[in-house]
């Protein structure tokens, strides 16, 4: 009889801890798009998904539509609206990366933020 309830207490002791609270979700990593300047945010992201990375935006890609590895390259290319709707595969513009896969949002709404504020440096 001491054994069925050592067993007992054993089973209610395990379902006990298997039925804890869950992890909780993560929280979310904080996206900060205020006083964005091509030097302080845009530059990290254009350099690293657009200009160095795929090496298709820079100057010794073979044909660089919009070369974006300065300041300035990357001024005239925010002028032309095309950086913003290609990084959102919106309809009417190249996709980009061309891999199809979105950078991350957080990536697009620091650029947004730079160039809704004029692209500065």
């Amino acid at each position: 009889m001491r054994q069925l309830y050592f067993i007992l207490a054993m089973c209610i002791g395990f379902f006990m801890i298997s039925c804890g609270g869950d992890d909780p979700e993560p929280e979310p990593m904080d996206c900060n798009t205020a006083a964005v300047t091509y030097t302080n945010g845009a530059s990290q992201i254009l350099n690293t998904s657009c200009a160095t990375s795929p090496a298709c935006h820079n100057n010794s890609a073979s044909a660089p539509s919009f070369p974006m590895s300065d300041y300035d390259q990357s001024f005239a290319a925010a002028g032309f609206n095309k950086i913003l709707g290609a990084i959102n595969h919106e309809d009417g513009f190249s996709a980009m990366p061309p891999s199809g896969i979105k950078i991350d949002q957080c990536d697009i709404d620091i650029l947004t933020a730079w160039i809704d504020a004029g692209a500065p440096e």
